[in-house]
């Protein structure tokens, strides 16, 4: 795979993308509908305010029921991490699955900046007010 991955158009749209070249606007496949939000039933009931720690925190972006295994993932390895001794192997091993599994949600400070968000680019600009006058008195010489 060269070069990064694409964004996908929830975030394109949000971030302004479309407004600056509207030319690139485009439909996301439609996936697997939106999700729950709530465990699956085969998911043991001992799990269950783990699977609503993490809902709660992860970006509501883009997620879907495509997503919900990968929730499912990092719900119970994020369980197992916290249940097991801090001074074994499984622990670094569980620690390094949970930060890829973090990472691939969003849910890390370095993930979340890829997603982007809303921005208003009128308010993001001082001078933008001066720009405008200027460009309108030019179109009227």
């Amino acid at each position: 795979m060269a070069g990064r991955p694409r964004k996908s158009a929830k975030t394109l749209e949000l971030s302004g993308a479309f407004v600056k070249n509207p030319q690139r606007a485009r439909e996301d496949l439609a996936g697997a509908g939106p999700s729950t939000l709530k465990p699956p039933p085969h998911l043991p009931e001992k799990m269950h305010a783990t699977w609503k720690y993490v809902i709660d925190r992860l970006p509501k972006i883009t997620l879907s029921q495509s997503e919900e295994v990968m929730v499912e993932s990092t719900v119970r390895i994020y369980y197992r991490f916290k249940h097991v001794d801090e001074k074994t192997d499984e622990f670094r091993r569980l620690a390094h699955t949970l930060l890829q599994h973090l990472n691939a949600l969003g849910m890390t400070v370095a993930s979340r900046a890829k997603l982007g968000h809303p921005v208003d680019r009128k308010k993001q600009n001082p001078f933008r007010k001066m720009r405008e006058k200027k460009d309108e008195s030019d179109t009227k010489s």
